[in-house]
């Protein structure tokens, strides 16, 4: 870790990017405020997320980066409950058709090697399980 050479940062919000941004600051800032408007939730759903119950998948970039930023978070998210689908239960409805991937036609699933690289669940599961991890750093505080 980074020696913590600078003194103090506010974050503005607790959504995904204000808990991401704290998590980076707090490598190098010797105090982080993270201010939230939303009293915090019991069940990760905030008020001020109206999409908090709607399904978030956490695709392979942001996994792997949330995973190298918390360690273990991907056991604590399978644990809260998101599921791992196989790569022929996760697709999407481009102009050619039904895909196996966003960024290009894929109309075949990709084989099912066991490794499972989507992360689904809802905002607010995820939300919660990266809040809780933030939260416990030492030199984090939640407003």
């Amino acid at each position: 870790m980074p020696a913590r050479t600078f003194g103090n940062a506010v974050v503005l919000g607790s959504g995904m990017a204000g808990l991401v941004a704290a998590r980076v600051l707090a490598d190098h800032f010797k105090q982080v405020t993270i201010v939230e408007r939303d009293a915090e939730p019991d069940a990760g759903f905030r008020p001020g997320l109206p999409q908090g119950r709607h399904f978030h998948a956490l695709l392979p970039g942001g996994l792997q980066i949330l995973s190298e930023l918390l360690p273990g978070v991907t056991d604590e998210l399978q644990a809260a409950g998101s599921l791992l689908p196989k790569p022929s239960q996760f697709y999407f409805y481009r102009p050619e058709g039904k895909s196996f991937a966003i960024g290009f036609d894929m109309p075949e699933p990709p084989p099912d090697t066991g490794q499972r690289l989507v992360y689904v669940q809802t905002r607010g599961l995820l939300e919660n399980c990266v809040r809780v991890r933030v939260r416990a750093l030492e030199n984090v505080e939640m407003r």
